[in-house]
């Protein structure tokens, strides 16, 4: 089985090398062949209420291919970013794969609130059977960003059979600057050969706020990564995410949050629904260390059982070095009370049916955070395929 537990210090130095030499991203335009995928064809689709559409495929370049990005929104140079200040920061260091093109890198700058949503497409050749994302964002001093990505596959036949499964890795690296905004926004459902290994790096500086939304569906096996760092006074990540699985599906989730910085603040919140033989590992964590009075923080994860198969093992913890905290951490696994589906099917809906509500109403919290209609129908519609 593929090992995608979480790297070593000294697997971190081996894979990366110091970002702060020049990367020039390739500005290069994306080609679009004739014949994509329909699948594809359609997310690259400009919907209601965004900007841009991005796309990031294989090894391309990536490249605005509908709309426009926002004004004060930009795609560049990866050192620019380093000029700015936004990455040469204690608690938070920003890389570039060697083996890989430099990574995206999209730089928000000026004040007030953009309400569009800036979407990327990460999409996976599975054929090609290893790819690999990277994406840096830096929302500077006062600003404002809502971000999507969108991480999809063609589900190829081929990857299906192969004798090695298809697999990828994203890498998301964000620095909000003192007063900034960003909603983020991640959303992978790919087909159900994937082996994926998801990470995000979150830095938020005085009276900063970032919003994280991760929604998980799709792959064999998925290890989410997060470790957010609230490194100024005032600042506050919040992050409420929502997982499907079905089937055999395997999920590792990893959050962790750290408050350097006096008078930060934090939500975490996972709510999880497994059915079949799925399996989910949950594995949240607070960290305040003496530097961090005043610190408000919480951790909830709640999941569901809807089969006596399926197996979810949760783990939320605190680590606290210092008096004058609040703080508060807590866990729930439960089934579907036969009451409930009862009271439904007593109702003419049928059991099928009457599941896929209780999974609705159970995940339907997290799912309406994502800001266009187009995108929640999408997630939503996966959740309830897989009831």
């Amino acid at each position: 089985m593929l090992n995608l537990s979480k790297p070593t210090a000294k697997e971190e130095n081996y894979r990366f090398f110091s970002a702060t030499r020049e990367l020039v991203v390739d500005r290069t335009p994306v080609v679009v062949e004739q014949g994509k995928p329909p699948r594809l064809e359609a997310l690259l689709a400009l919907q209601e209420g965004e900007h841009a559409v991005i796309l990031l495929r294989g090894g391309r370049a990536a490249a605005v291919v509908a709309g426009a990005l926002p004004v004060g929104v930009t795609m560049e140079r990866l050192k620019e970013g380093f000029a700015a200040g936004a990455f040469a920061k204690e608690y938070y260091a920003a890389h570039a794969l060697e083996s890989a093109k430099a990574p995206l890198l999209l730089i928000a700058r000026g004040t007030g609130s953009v309400t569009a949503v800036v979407r990327i497409v990460h999409w996976f050749d599975e054929a090609s059977l290893v790819d690999h994302k990277h994406v840096q964002v830096v929302v500077g001093d006062g600003a404002s960003l809502q971000l999507v990505e969108e991480m999809v596959s063609d589900e190829s036949a081929a990857a299906v059979t192969a004798a090695v499964a298809p697999a990828v890795s994203a890498l998301t690296e964000i620095s909000v600057a003192a007063h900034g905004r960003l909603s983020y926004f991640s959303v992978q459902n790919y087909g159900p050969a994937v082996r994926a290994a998801l990470r995000l790096e979150c830095r938020v500086e005085e009276g900063a706020r970032a919003e994280v939304t991760p929604v998980i569906r799709g792959g064999d096996f998925t290890q989410l990564w997060i470790e957010g760092f609230c490194v100024g006074k005032e600042s506050h990540i919040e992050v409420r995410g929502a997982l499907r699985l079905a089937t055999t599906q395997w999920a590792e989730i990893i959050s962790v949050l750290h408050h350097p910085a006096a008078h930060s603040s934090s939500h975490q919140e996972y709510a999880t629904a497994a059915s079949g033989r799925s399996r989910v590992s949950f594995s949240g964590n607070i960290i305040i260390p003496r530097s961090g009075r005043h610190v408000e923080a919480d951790l909830r994860n709640r999941n569901l059982l809807l089969s006596r198969d399926a197996e979810i093992n949760t783990n939320p913890k605190l680590e606290i070095s210092t008096a004058d905290v609040k703080c508060a951490h807590g866990a729930t696994v439960s089934s579907v009370s036969p009451d409930q589906l009862y009271y439904l099917q007593s109702r003419g809906i049928s059991l099928k049916d009457a599941e896929e509500m209780i999974v609705r109403g159970f995940s339907e919290p997290t799912l309406a955070r994502l800001p266009t209609a187009a995108l929640r129908e999408r997630a939503m519609a996966a959740f309830e395929r897989l009831s």
